[in-house]
């Protein structure tokens, strides 16, 4: 029986295009190397706290993620069009339980926080004053 091999994330460089195998997407290297500057100045815009990420899926997308690695803020930037900053807050890895879009990453931060303790105070009000549980 053949074994079948899973397929690599590690990117080669062949002509104009910059791929993951498992990719498959043709990313190009102009895009990665947009996507790279793209998150390296999300990140100094963000301050000493951020570090730039680049991730590959069907194509390559810029990030800043805390070092906490709570918070996260994607740039989906394209030519013609005005970029936009997505937030996204909660636990660490992938994706968030709160999100913001905004034109500029710091309003995109503020509401997403603005949610966050706005859920908090929500559920703070709905455990207040809970009755007891009885003993067993």
């Amino acid at each position: 029986m053949r074994k079948i091999r899973p397929l690599s994330w590690m990117p080669y460089h062949r002509g104009a295009i910059y791929c993951a195998p498992a990719c498959g997407g043709g990313c190009t290297k102009v895009a990665h190397e947009t996507a790279v500057r793209l998150a390296a100045a999300l990140a100094r815009r963000l301050g000493d706290m951020w570090r730039p990420v680049i991730t590959e899926n069907l194509g390559w997308f810029a990030s800043a993620v805390s070092l906490c690695g709570r918070v996260k803020v994607h740039v989906n930037a394209h030519p013609g069009h005005r970029v936009i900053y997505t937030a996204f807050l909660g636990e660490s890895g992938p994706g968030g339980r709160w999100t913001a879009t905004s034109h500029r990453p710091e309003a995109a931060l503020r509401t997403v926080y603005a949610e966050a303790r706005a859920t908090l105070a929500r559920l703070g009000a709905i455990i207040s004053g809970l009755p007891p549980v009885a003993r067993l």
